[in-house]
C-alpha cells in the first residue's frame, strides 16, 4: 500500500492554514498521536497503531481537531467536528470534488475565526 504523504501535508495545511510537519515514530505507548502547534503544526503519528491509510486519515483528523477548536477534551462537539475533518481528508485524498472540498475548507476556517 503506498500512501501519499506530500498529498496529506498539503491537505492538512489547507484545512489549518498552516504550515504542517508530519514525523512518524514507533513509540512503546498508548498514543496514536499527538499535535504541537506555535508559528507551524507538528503531528505525531506513533506507527505502531497506524498501519493503513485509514488509520493515518483518523489520526490525522483527531489531532487537526484538537488544533481547530483549541480544545483537549474529547466532547459531542469534538466528536462530530473530527467526523467532519475525516470526511474532508478522505474526500481530498482520494480525489473528491474540488470546489465541493474548498467550500468546505471555508466552513472550517469560518468555526477558527469565531
Amino acid at each position: 500500500m503506498k500512501i501519499y504523504w506530500k498529498r496529506l501535508k498539503k491537505i492538512t495545511e489547507e484545512i489549518t492554514n498552516k504550515k504542517v510537519e508530519i514525523i512518524m515514530n514507533i513509540e512503546n505507548s498508548n498514543l496514536r498521536g499527538a499535535i504541537q502547534s506555535n508559528h507551524k503544526i507538528i503531528i505525531y503519528l506513533n506507527m505502531s497503531y497506524n498501519k493503513s491509510i485509514n488509520d493515518i486519515i483518523k489520526t490525522l483528523a483527531h489531532e487537526i481537531t484538537h488544533y481547530l477548536l483549541q480544545d483537549k477534551e474529547h466532547t459531542n462537539e469534538f466528536i462530530m467536528k473530527c467526523d467532519e475533518v475525516e470526511k474532508l481528508i478522505k474526500e481530498k485524498y482520494k480525489g473528491g470534488e474540488k470546489w465541493n472540498f474548498i467550500h468546505k475548507i471555508v466552513i472550517l476556517l469560518c468555526c477558527v475565526e469565531q
